[in-house]
């Protein structure tokens, strides 16, 4: 199970030893899954953490000639990666519920009944008000319609209120659903614009091929460092994001099926979150083969099950 990492806090000086030794817990040979230590990207600087996962992730073997035993790896046999959890938020508001509606038009009334008139309403009413006075007053000499005298400025107003009302006639909104919603075209970001969409990329191989993009650390890279890079160069410069956040905010880890001829025998994963500016993914076919924008229940039709349950927890519906 994937573990969000703990809410920022700054601990006191007695306490940084003790979650230090969590820290270094979290990579244990013996590995399951660790949640983050709570306050950890207020003790260590990230970078200093992300050149730390880099080189602990290393697998050291010491040779039958040096332990006197037969050779086995020793250390953390473990990939280190940096994943980007890319998001555009909505653009529009959800629609609302039959509940909601008539709960606003409730606000609506109670706001009308006691808020105070505006200069065109006060004019309506004493334009009404003059006319009653008028009709009263024909009333009482015997007047018909062409011996009514005229309303002062009555013809201006008249003239203003049918202009006003045209124009709300004539007003239409603009369709919440767009053509790439009618397209079903999951490379668009024009579509589900209610919605928060992420970006899932497709690498060149057959079996989990679907994930966000990420990649392995570099040589004294933080991961911040290596999500800006990773994305860059899998999805090219083209698209503009802004990073929430210099530390993750989820860990997960993997076992592969086999040790690699590195000696690896899983990867670490931590996820940085980014908002989504402009631009659009480009597909080289050397580092991505496809790419979608998809919600987080659209999510579910490319990755695995147990990579969404890793990343679920940040993802907002």
């Amino acid at each position: 199970m994937a573990q969000r990492l703990g809410a920022l806090r700054f601990p006191g000086v007695s306490t940084v030893a003790r979650l230090r030794g969590q820290y270094r817990t979290l990579f244990d040979k013996s590995e399951t899954k660790h949640a983050c230590p709570r306050g950890l990207p207020n003790i260590v600087n990230h970078n200093h953490v992300s050149r730390t996962l880099a080189s602990r992730a290393q697998v050291s073997v010491k040779t039958a000639e040096e332990s006197g035993t037969d050779a086995k790896p020793i250390g953390y046999p473990w990939r280190i990666v940096s994943a980007v959890c890319v998001q555009r938020f909505p653009t529009l508001s959800r629609q609302k519920t039959p509940f909601e509606l008539e709960f606003d038009e409730h606000k609506d009334t109670k706001r009308a009944e006691r808020s105070r008139l505006s200069n065109h309403e006060l004019t309506l009413l004493d334009y009404a008000r003059r006319r009653v006075e008028r009709d009263k007053k024909a009333l009482a000499e015997s007047l018909d319609d062409m011996q009514l005298p005229p309303l002062e400025g009555s013809d201006e107003f008249d003239e203003l209120q049918e202009s006003r009302e045209v124009e709300v006639r004539q007003f239409r909104p603009a369709p919440r659903e767009t053509l790439a919603d009618l397209s079903n075209d999951k490379k668009s970001l024009q579509r589900k614009l209610d919605r928060v969409l992420y970006l899932l990329v497709k690498k060149a191989r057959q079996e989990h091929a679907w994930q966000m993009p990420q990649g392995g650390l570099e040589k004294e890279e933080s991961l911040s460092q290596a999500a800006v890079r990773e994305l860059r160069e899998e999805c090219g410069s083209g698209l503009s994001v802004k990073f929430l956040s210099g530390a993750p905010v989820l860990y997960f880890s993997y076992l592969n099926p086999a040790p690699t001829p590195a000696g690896l025998i899983g990867s670490k994963v931590f996820v940085l979150k980014a908002q989504y500016l402009s631009g659009n993914v480009v597909v080289d076919n050397s580092e991505l083969d496809d790419y979608v924008w998809v919600t987080k229940d659209e999510m579910k039709e490319y990755v695995s099950n147990e990579y969404y349950n890793n990343v679920a927890p940040v993802l907002i519906d």
